[in-house]
């Protein structure tokens, strides 16, 4: 609607600067071809002013207005989310929901620490897991982003344009994705498995950079199967 606005206000402001000027157009053909050009881009330029002050006004007028617009937004928004802490307390339905929630926005923010992961799992398109791990400063490996469905496929593509591996390994993937939180070390639990995945990331690497031979398959790391959530879905399913 606003760009709609924008060019009919434009359309007009041409319109009637045309029309103002088809005398002056007209008597360009009387005066010679050096004078007549002269006067020609005058005009244009003149014209151009114009539709550049109509733009500058606009814009005078749209981004205060955007900031304010934004503004209570983000008002509305902080107030919503504390109206529904308020209405939460003692209700442990709606403490989940505000959780979950809280949960979400984490996830999503997390996909702008993809391009510091070393690898990510996936499972293969229902969750996305990238992780990270610097023996100089971590006691162990860290989840740095995760996500499910278009989120995982968003971690996906952000690793692949930033040439980190990813690799299909659906028990551990939906293991992580469950009990490994952002930005903390991954469960005891795990450690084997996501070594195995490391030392087949190292080597790799090392072979991309022509310091050995390509790894054989990737690893089929075993995940407790108290850890994978599916394996518990269909336990829970009668024979």
């Amino acid at each position: 609607l606003k760009m709609s606005f924008i060019a009919v206000m434009l359309l007009w402001v041409g319109f009637s600067y045309l029309s103002s000027g088809m005398d002056t157009l007209g008597a360009l053909v009387l005066q010679p071809s050096t004078r007549a050009i002269a006067l020609l881009s005058e005009w244009l330029t003149h014209g151009a002013a114009l539709m550049l002050l109509v733009l500058l006004i606009v814009a005078l007028v749209d981004v205060p207005l955007q900031v304010f617009l934004h503004k209570s937004r983000m008002k509305m928004s902080h107030q919503e989310m504390k109206q529904e802490g308020k209405e939460s307390d003692g209700n442990p339905q709606m403490k989940g929901r505000l959780r979950q929630r809280q949960r979400d926005i984490a996830q999503g923010n997390s996909v702008q620490a993809v391009p510091k992961a070393d690898f990510v799992l996936m499972n293969p398109t229902h969750y996305a897991v990238a992780l990270r791990y610097d023996d100089s400063t971590m006691a162990a490996p860290q989840v740095v982003a995760k996500g499910a469905d278009l989120l995982a496929f968003k971690i996906r593509d952000l690793a692949k344009e930033n040439d980190i591996p990813v690799l299909q390994s659906p028990k551990l993937a939906r293991a992580l994705y469950a009990h490994a939180e952002l930005d903390e070390d991954i469960p005891t639990s795990l450690y084997t498995a996501v070594a195995q995945v490391l030392a087949y990331i190292y080597r790799l690497k090392a072979a991309m950079r022509g310091d050995g031979p390509m790894p054989e398959e990737a690893p089929t790391p075993f995940v407790p199967p108290e850890l994978d959530p599916l394996s518990n879905v269909l336990a829970a399913q009668p024979a």
